[in-house]
């Protein structure tokens, strides 16, 4: 789940196909000296992750039966990334490079890596998705979640396992632990979930994510056009730049270079290996529509965008949340979602009737909400 960089996406391409040989036998470690292995880095309902150590992409592979999962993801990405390359909201979002379908020559080279064990081949098709891999967090980050939530005699194990180098963090403002819950068994910084009370625990500048939230979908609603459902909100690390960052590459450059324990710098434009950064990705879930249906249909639009918000992973602030520090989410997220709309000078009101049919639901009352326009 990982992915990208419009003036890297070139030489992206040109590494994916290339023809060394004896590159594919990476699955039982036998490796050419010119060549690394692909990696399983993660799996999800619909595909594994793949990655090849020093290269800056990942492979989406599908499993039987989600071949149309990687369709719609590779469709809705493309559109996600177009819009935020015009409005530039402050998160970035992967560049996706290509989806490689059965009958691609991409797949002359790659079949023998990726169709094979070490999971079951049977689930396995010859579909495939490239996309920038997403930057893992920096190691200062992964070490201050090692030593502050994992547990202590499991500290020196996870800081040396080589798998938490691929650490990206979910950002759940949506979601506080159960208080007094112990610490899970099991500690993994690949997906780690990083909850309300987390954040407020480490002083990260949640007020900054949840608008860095709201200015995102915003403009993946009504620039896009794209639900939103299922995607992911997480924290990853810097891209390295070609040259210098460019601002069609990562967003407002300025403002989404943010580090977890303190608040982002609008004067930090330069590379920094220290950093993390918002990320959004996963667009397999997603649905799309047009400008037509949009104007026949806008109330049916706006309870589809309401239930894919409410429905996804508790990344957003929600405005049903008791407490003092959940209620200024919401308005930061409402403010900036609404602020975000206002710039893009839309000719309709269904920025405002999104955000009030989500308060509606959230106060409780979940009757259809309709509108005349």
């Amino acid at each position: 789940m990982d992915t990208q960089n419009s003036n890297s996406s070139v030489d992206t391409v040109t590494v994916m196909n290339d023809n060394t040989p004896n590159s594919g036998r990476v699955v039982n470690n036998r490796l050419d000296k010119n060549t690394e292995p692909y990696q399983v880095i993660g799996f999800g309902q619909c595909s594994w992750v793949y990655h090849r150590k020093g290269r800056n992409h990942v492979v989406k592979l599908a499993r039987q039966g989600y071949q149309t999962a990687l369709e719609t993801d590779h469709t809705a990405h493309l559109k996600v990334r177009a819009a935020f390359d015009i409005h530039k909201p402050p998160v970035n979002v992967p560049e996706p490079i290509r989806l490689a379908p059965p009958t691609s020559r991409w797949w002359e080279t790659h079949s023998s890596i990726l169709l094979q064990p070490p999971y079951d081949i049977s689930q396995k098709t010859s579909w495939a998705l490239l996309s920038q891999r997403i930057p893992p967090l920096p190691k200062c980050h992964r070490d201050t979640l090692i030593n502050t939530f994992c547990p202590a005699h499991k500290r020196r194990d996870a800081a040396t396992d080589t798998k938490n180098e691929d650490a990206l963090a979910r950002v759940y403002l949506g979601r506080r632990r159960v208080s007094g819950a112990p610490l899970p068994p099991n500690f993994s910084l690949r997906n780690y979930n990083l909850t309300l009370d987390q954040l407020l625990q480490l002083d990260a500048p949640v007020a900054e994510y949840a608008r860095q939230m709201g200015e995102a979908l915003c403009v993946m609603h009504w620039g896009a056009w794209v639900d939103g459902y299922g995607i992911e909100f997480v924290l990853g690390g810097q891209p390295k730049p070609p040259k210098m960052a460019s601002s069609t590459a990562t967003g407002k450059q300025t403002a989404v270079s943010v580090d977890i324990t303190s608040a982002p710098s609008p004067a930090q434009p330069a590379y920094d290996a220290n950093l993390a950064q918002l990320w959004v990705l996963d667009f397999d879930l997603c649905s799309m529509w047009d400008r037509e249906r949009m104007c026949r249909f806008p109330n049916d639009l706006v309870q589809q965008l309401v239930r894919a918000f409410f429905k996804n992973d508790p990344y957003y602030p929600l405005p049903s949340m008791k407490g003092e520090v959940e209620e200024e989410l919401w308005w930061e997220f409402r403010e900036a979602y609404m602020e975000q709309a206002r710039s893009m000078r839309l000719r309709h009101p269904l920025p405002g009737s999104f955000i009030q049919a989500c308060e509606r639901r959230g106060s409780g009352n979940l009757e259809i909400w309709e509108h005349d326009f």
